[in-house]
């Protein structure tokens, strides 16, 4: 039994992981395409001169484009946010139907789901705005500094690009500081959606599932694993009860109420338990198979 039900769970996550690069992805496509059109702006500036009138026409043409950067990538990130909002709460569920155990629907408000949604975009709308104000003050500096159209446009070019900077100061390209910020935002936000809607569907079915309980899982991460994280493996709590991570109370992976350092880059996940899916062990054990049968198969 513990194989059929860490065979699902696996596919449930995988799905989710899939999900996650997809929205990152896409994401990185849109600012990708939005880079290009800022530069094209800036490639059309006069050749003779560079006005301070110039200056906020250049601005807003430039801010539409990041505008829309920033619906486009709402619009991403929004679907993504429902999809793993929605495989959250059928996680349990799909669990269930494959140990045999037939419960009813139970219905998740989506109210906390739309918070998560206004939440994310607040955040993409913090780095558009961020991306602007940077380019706007090397646009300020090269027209007080009484540099050419084509140093300034060199100037912020290299900015935008990542390249050598001749003209300003050098250092990270824009665009690269505003992908890393939409990926991180995105990663996060659609892994705290799945974890979140994952526990509401459990509290929501503990009183029928009295056994039922949560179990941490730490999927692994290409950087170095959180000590903290990479110990809780394994740990079992009452579906109500936080985990203790390090000192810090935490419901699940990526809880809202937990500091930024336990968070980000963050590829734990918590799942539903019952004894009687196997031994805490056996049913690690089965997961791990599960697991790695699945990276081989992808890998072929």
């Amino acid at each position: 039994m513990a194989v059929k039900v860490t065979d699902i769970l696996q596919q449930i996550l995988t799905d989710q992981a899939r999900r996650t690069i997809s929205g990152s992805d896409a994401v990185r496509r849109i600012l990708e395409e939005t880079r290009r059109q800022v530069i094209v702006e800036l490639s059309t500036a006069p050749a003779d001169g560079f006005a301070a009138w110039q200056l906020p026409q250049t601005l807003n043409a430039i801010g539409k484009h990041l505008g829309a950067f920033e619906s486009a990538a709402k619009t991403e990130v929004a679907a993504g946010l429902t999809e793993s909002w929605e495989a959250g709460v059928q996680m349990l569920p799909g669990m269930l139907k494959a140990a045999g155990i037939q419960t009813i629907s139970y219905g998740i408000p989506t109210a906390v789901l739309d918070q998560l949604k206004e939440f994310s975009w607040g955040k993409i709308s913090s780095v558009t705005t961020d991306a602007l104000a940077k380019i706007r003050s090397e646009l300020t500096l090269g027209l007080l500094g009484q540099k050419t159209p084509h140093e300034i446009t060199q100037a912020v070019t290299a900015l935008i690009e990542n390249s050598e900077q001749p003209a300003f100061k050098s250092g990270r390209s824009i665009f690269q500081s505003v992908s890393e910020r939409a990926e991180v935002i995105t990663k996060v936000e659609l892994g705290r959606t799945f974890s979140m809607a994952n526990q509401k569907s459990m509290e929501a079915a503990a009183d029928d599932l009295p056994e039922l309980q949560k179990m941490w899982l730490h999927t692994g991460h290409p950087r170095t694993p959180r000590i903290y994280h990479l110990a809780l493996n394994g740990s079992i709590k009452p579906v109500d009860q936080p985990f203790l991570v390090g000192n810090i109370a935490m419901m699940h992976p990526r809880d809202p109420k937990a500091p930024v350092s336990e968070i980000i880059n963050c590829g734990c996940m918590h799942v539903p338990y019952m004894a009687a899916w196997g031994k805490k062990e056996e049913f690690i054990k089965s997961w791990e198979k599960a697991q790695k049968a699945a990276n081989t198969k992808k890998e072929r």
